[in-house]
């Protein structure tokens, strides 16, 4: 399938750069940046969570296979990938790369992400978030709220393989969420569902998706 494939791609590539990594890299063990703390290089962890303190910089990109990436609160990194695990991003944080996750959720809280976010399976949820580019996701709910801001558009892309079961994805904006360009579903077995909540606003165009607009 396509999205084994994805999953194949992006393992070898965190392979890769831990074999190559001149940064932090772990096996079967956690990375933790104490507060405060700068790393020239990337954080590559297996089976390993990494967790980044609060006023850290992370000069290089976030990378693991079985393991979360916690970014702590007013710290900055590059891109951050994920296979199996969750991407939490604290208060005023900063993603200057993209974010990648196959199977965890990528949740934030008042937080900047200069790059794309992409998830296969994994929900997204961002509060008072400012994001420059573009969400896409395959399997993945996706929830903003409160004045979050996407410059770019929100893509439900599409999948092949042997199974290609209906399936049903929510888009919930509300609380005066602006999204400046499109939503787009891509993937015609796919029924969406938009929700623009309490003065919440897509600037675009809305392709292959119902509208449901209330107020709480």
């Amino acid at each position: 399938m396509k999205i084994q494939r994805i999953s194949l791609i992006l393992v070898g590539l965190i392979i890769f750069t831990f074999l190559a990594c001149d940064g932090d890299v772990g096996v079967n063990k956690n990375i933790i940046v104490p507060n405060g703390e700068q790393r020239q290089g990337s954080l590559t962890s297996v089976n390993g969570s990494i967790i980044i303190g609060e006023n850290c910089v992370i000069a290089g990109d976030c990378q693991s296979v079985n393991g979360n990436v916690t970014v702590g609160k007013k710290s900055q990194t590059k891109d951050i990938n994920t296979v199996n695990g969750r991407i939490q991003l604290d208060d005023s944080s900063l993603v200057e790369g993209d974010i990648q996750s196959i199977n965890g959720s990528v949740k934030a809280l008042n937080a900047t992400i200069m790059g794309d976010i992409s998830t296969i399976n994994g929900n997204i949820e961002f509060d008072h978030v400012t994001v420059e580019r573009d969400i896409s996701t395959i399997n993945g709910n996706i929830k903003l709220q409160n004045q979050t801001l996407v410059k770019g558009n929100i893509l439900i892309k599409e999948t092949s393989g042997t199974s290609l079961k209906r399936r049903n994805i929510v888009i919930r904006l509300s609380n005066n969420t602006i999204v400046e360009g499109n939503i787009l579903v891509k993937d015609k077995n796919v029924d969406a569902t938009v929700y623009l909540i309490n003065n919440s606003e897509v600037k675009g165009t809305i392709e292959n998706a119902r509208v449901v607009k209330e107020e709480e």
